[in-house]
């Protein structure tokens, strides 16, 4: 492909993958705690990540490299993990009595917090190859792109995040911990 669709293929992919290898067990609120909800969620989050960044690491020299681009895969992600997580796991708990306690607002500050923590390890890679290609459109368009994930994490969490809340730093470096890996 090379093109914009790389990114769209590569998120349907590990979204279809996730769906498929995560049991409805570990998102149960009878067995596991909300903090254990929550890391585990961002393990998946995590690893979609990955996978995002990576890919896009690898076509970044046939990439348009517009952020609208980068931000509407990443936005598809969003809305492919939601519901994964708070329309189809939700109902087939609800069928056998017991619930996610994952709100829908916390799993979306869930996935756009643990996409910025895993861009901001490649991001200075994606600068190196913008710097590298010697095009400047390239460079600025990553530069928006790292800034636009900052202010969404921020704007998400503001909005979003009341206090009752699991923690999330702790959440997410569990997560990064257990499924880092180290291919920058």
């Amino acid at each position: 492909m090379g093109s914009r669709g790389d990114t769209y293929v590569s998120t349907n992919r590990v979204i279809g993958m996730l769906q498929v290898r995560v049991p409805m067990t570990v998102l149960c609120g009878h067995i596991n705690s909300p903090q254990r909800v929550v890391t585990t969620f961002c393990e998946m989050c995590v690893l979609w990540a990955q996978s995002f960044f990576a890919e896009l690491v690898r076509c970044f020299p046939q990439l348009p490299m517009h952020p609208a681009d980068l931000l509407r895969s990443v936005s598809l992600a969003k809305t492919l993990l939601l519901n994964l997580i708070c329309k189809k796991r939700s109902t087939e708990l609800l069928r056998h009595s017991s619930y996610v306690p994952l709100s829908h607002a916390l799993a979306a500050v869930c996935i756009t917090r643990c996409c910025y923590e895993v861009g901001v390890r490649y991001m200075p890679r994606l600068f190196r190859l913008a710097r590298s290609s010697g095009n400047t459109k390239k460079l600025r368009s990553t530069a928006l792109f790292s800034a636009i994930l900052h202010r969404k994490v921020e704007e998400v969490e503001r909005k979003v995040l009341p206090s009752d809340t699991p923690d999330l730093g702790i959440a997410i470096k569990e997560a990064m911990s257990r499924t880092w890996i180290d291919d920058i």
